[in-house]
C-alpha cells in the first residue's frame, strides 16, 4: 500500500473591512471536455501549440489526442516509463524510466489530413501522391520552390498531384493582396500563370506591381476587383491560413506530401520520401 502524506499549511490573514465599492475576485469553471481513457493515466503532457495532448498510460501507451479529443494514435512504449516532457516543438517528446535510469528521445511524424477542396493544382487529379504547399507570394524560399515543383512533375507524370494554399505571412505587407489575387484569377482558370508572374517577382511584389500583372493577364476589371474584396475569396484565403495553423505551419514554404511534412526542400528529398511512399502505397496493395 503506498502511503500519502499530505502537509497543510494555515496562513491567517488579516482581511480590510469590505466597502459597498469593493469589487470581488473570483474563479469561475466548467468542465468543458473529458478523455474517456480504456486504460489508467498515470501521466499527461500538451503541446506548446495546443494541437495535441499526450496520455501516459499504466499499460506502457502514449495515447495521443488532437484538440477536438480525437485518437490519432497509440505508441507502446513499455510499462517501465513513468513520466514524459514534450519538446519545444510537438514532434519531440522525452520519456523517463526511472527503474533503469534512463531518459528516452522520441521523434514524433504525424500524419495530417489537410482539406484541398477547390484549391488550384498541377499534375493528375487523382494521383496517388499529393504534395501541399504552403505558400506566400512575398516568400524567397518559396519562389525556388516553383523549378524544383516543374522538375517533379516531369520526373513523375500521373503520380503526383501539386496542391497550392495560401499561407501569407504578416511581415509580408502585400502578400496577402496577392493572394487574392491570384485566387480570383483561378476563378478564371488563369491561377498558375499569375502565380508564376508572381513569384518571378516575389521581391518586388507591391501594389504597382500587382496592377502591372493584372494588366498583363487582362484581370485589371471591375469583376475582379470584385472577386479580390468578396467574401468568396477573403473566407478562401483565411480558410488556407487556418488549415495551415491546424497542421501546424509556423513559416513559408512548409510542405506536406501525402500529411507527413518534408522539411528538406531540395530536389533529392522529394524524390526520396515519394519513391518511398510509392513504394508503401504498392505494397499495401499486394
Amino acid at each position: 500500500m503506498r502511503a500519502f502524506i499530505i502537509i497543510t499549511s494555515v496562513i491567517t490573514l488579516l482581511l480590510p473591512i469590505v466597502s459597498p465599492g469593493t469589487i470581488f475576485a473570483g474563479v469561475e469553471w466548467e468542465v468543458s471536455r473529458t478523455l474517456s481513457l480504456t486504460e489508467k493515466p498515470i501521466d499527461l503532457k500538451t503541446s506548446t501549440n495546443g494541437q495535441w495532448i499526450f496520455v501516459l498510460t499504466a499499460a506502457g501507451d502514449i495515447l495521443v489526442y488532437d484538440k477536438e479529443n480525437r485518437l490519432n494514435g497509440k505508441i507502446h512504449v513499455g510499462k517501465n516509463i513513468d513520466q514524459m516532457a514534450v519538446g519545444p516543438e510537438e514532434e519531440t517528446l522525452y520519456l523517463r524510466n526511472t527503474k533503469e535510469k534512463t531518459v528516452q528521445t522520441l521523434s514524433l511524424t504525424y500524419i495530417r489530413d489537410i482539406d484541398i477542396t477547390g484549391s488550384p493544382f498541377k499534375g493528375t487529379e487523382n494521383a496517388p501522391v499529393v504534395i501541399v504547399d504552403f505558400s506566400d507570394f512575398q516568400c524567397p524560399y518559396c519562389a525556388k520552390l516553383t523549378t524544383v515543383f516543374d522538375q517533379l512533375l516531369s520526373l513523375y507524370p500521373e503520380k503526383i498531384k501539386i496542391v497550392f494554399k495560401n499561407y501569407p505571412l504578416r511581415s509580408h505587407r502585400f502578400a496577402y493582396k496577392a493572394a487574392t489575387l491570384a485566387m480570383a484569377a483561378h476563378t478564371k482558370d488563369m491561377f498558375w500563370p499569375v502565380h508564376d508572374r508572381m513569384m518571378e517577382n516575389y521581391n518586388r511584389i507591391n501594389d504597382e506591381v500587382i496592377s502591372d500583372i493584372r494588366k498583363e493577364f487582362g484581370l485589371d476589371t471591375p469583376e475582379i476587383d470584385q472577386l479580390m474584396n468578396s467574401n468568396q475569396i477573403q473566407m478562401q484565403v483565411r480558410k488556407d491560413a487556418i488549415d495551415g495553423q491546424n497542421a501546424g505551419v509556423r513559416g513559408t514554404p512548409t510542405i506536406f506530401i501525402n500529411g507527413r511534412r518534408l522539411d528538406d526542400r531540395r530536389l533529392e528529398a522529394f524524390k526520396a520520401i515519394i519513391d518511398r511512399t510509392l513504394a508503401e502505397l504498392a505494397a499495401s496493395v499486394e
